[in-house]
């Protein structure tokens, strides 16, 4: 009895491990199927050298930067206000320099550098380069 019960446990865990792992594979051959987008690889034709893959350029924005005092700060967002009154909320990638920030409290000062555009108080087009903050009562 317990042989047969240890055979029949071996064979459910080899269905349950095999229906996991196939649904990965149908995933993986969907992929493989789709065609090439415009957007994967440029080819260009040089005359002298044939056929050559370059990749594309993307022109670089100019980097901008606007100050203002933090009223709110989290783990990847940041809510300053400007002189001029407007109420700013960035989202900070992981990779944006933050070597010169210490706790981003509220009240301090904080220098954005980033490219992209701020239009009215939509920040949605703006990545976040580098953060500066400037402690409000320097000790």
């Amino acid at each position: 009895m317990k042989k047969i019960f240890a055979v029949l446990l071996a064979a459910a865990m080899m269905l349950s491990v095999a229906a996991c792992s196939s649904g990965k594979d149908k995933d993986n051959s969907a992929e493989q199927t789709e065609p090439a987008t415009k957007n994967e690889a440029t080819e260009e034709v040089t005359p002298d050298k044939g056929s050559t893959k370059q990749p594309t350029e993307q022109p670089t924005e100019e980097e901008q930067v606007i100050s203002g005092t933090i009223t709110d700060a989290a783990m990847h967002t940041v809510t300053i206000e400007t002189e001029d009154g407007a109420t700013l909320t960035f989202s900070i990638p992981d990779e944006a320099d933050r070597t010169q920030v210490n706790g981003m409290l509220i009240g301090d000062t904080l220098e954005i550098t980033y490219t992209g555009t701020i239009d009215g108080e939509d920040t949605s087009n703006a990545t976040v380069l580098k953060l500066i903050e400037t402690a409000a009562n320097p000790q």
